[in-house]
């Protein structure tokens, strides 16, 4: 009996101790991460924070400070909410609220900052959940690197593309399209077995326009060929499609169309350009065209065909007196 109370009496202080020392190695396990995070978010290059559920910056680093051009204080006492592009704010918030509620641990996001300047900056942002132990979501950490030059060149790159397909499908000087893009777009209604609607082609051909541009000279002709093209292109329905096929030559198609409306469109047109007075250097050129109607299906003839007969279809109007 006297052993074990000794025993006893011994081990009590000898688990505290144990204890103690399991707190302790735990403590300076926590202090030495606390740390490394400090020093990370201290010296890091990029963007670093914390952030809180209600959106609150809780920690910012020196970088993060120097990106958006807010001191520290300034910084905490904003939310990310405040910082954020409008656009760009609704698809931030809910990824944030998918992290918070446990369905994502992270995200990664190329999002648009607001600068203290009001300058606008491009930032990937890495964003990741903070757990307790009891998997409770604690708060946000994240990266913000600043993606600002690379992302600008990118939308130049973009917009030099679109421009490059633009004047590859497009007519320089009037801005329709061009005779490619046109036979494209024809050949996609004579191909498309799918369809059994009547379409309906038109070749328009401008009369006494070598008159204009002989004696007043190719400026006065571009000029004339550039409103002509915003008047027609202002008298067809919205999904005709209007082109430039080159010199004064205009192709039309007219997507499921019987003939009689398509004579009238035709017609209207004739008399728009007929009631066209071109005005140069104090001189009235009056200026007429000329217009072949041509009936298709899918299937029935090939583009050159096609092609063929309007361009025949026109000459035999111009033949026949012009304007018609």
């Amino acid at each position: 009996q006297i052993l074990v109370a000794t025993a006893l009496a011994l081990i009590g202080p000898l688990l505290v101790a144990v204890l103690m020392n399991q707190r302790d190695r735990v403590m300076r396990h926590l202090r030495e991460n606390e740390r490394t995070l400090r020093d990370a978010m201290e010296y890091s290059s990029i963007g670093m924070a914390l952030i809180a559920a209600d959106g609150t910056w809780i920690k910012v680093n020196p970088a993060l400070c120097r990106m958006l051009g807010y001191s520290a204080d300034e910084l905490l006492a904003l939310t990310f909410r405040d910082v954020t592009h409008p656009d760009d704010l609704a698809a931030d918030i809910a990824l944030k609220q998918q992290v918070a509620e446990g369905r994502i641990t992270h995200y990664t996001l190329e999002k648009r900052y607001l600068r203290k300047s009001g300058a606008v900056i491009w930032a990937n942002l890495s964003l990741s959940g903070v757990y307790g132990a009891d998997n409770q979501f604690v708060n946000f950490v994240s990266q913000i690197e600043d993606i600002d030059e690379r992302k600008h060149a990118e939308i130049e790159r973009l917009q030099l593309q679109r421009e490059l397909e633009h004047r590859a499908r497009h007519d320089a000087l009037t801005g329709l399209i061009n005779r490619q893009t046109f036979e494209f777009e024809a050949r996609r209604l004579l191909e498309n077995a799918d369809c059994k609607q009547q379409h309906v082609a038109c070749f328009l051909d401008l009369d006494r326009f070598k008159i204009l541009n002989d004696s007043a000279g190719h400026a006065a002709g571009d000029l004339l060929l550039r409103e002509i093209a915003t008047q027609l292109s202002g008298k067809i329905r919205a999904n005709d499609i209007i082109a430039r096929l080159g010199g004064d030559e205009f192709g039309l198609l007219l997507p499921d169309c019987p003939l009689d409306p398509a004579c009238r469109i035709a017609q209207t047109l004739i008399d728009t350009i007929n009631t066209t007075h071109f005005t140069w250097n104090g001189r009235v050129f009056e200026i007429g065209a000329s217009i072949g109607v041509v009936p298709f299906t899918a299937g029935s003839m090939t583009f050159a065909e096609l092609l063929s007969r309007a361009d025949v279809a026109c000459y035999t109007a111009k033949n026949e007196g012009r304007n018609r």
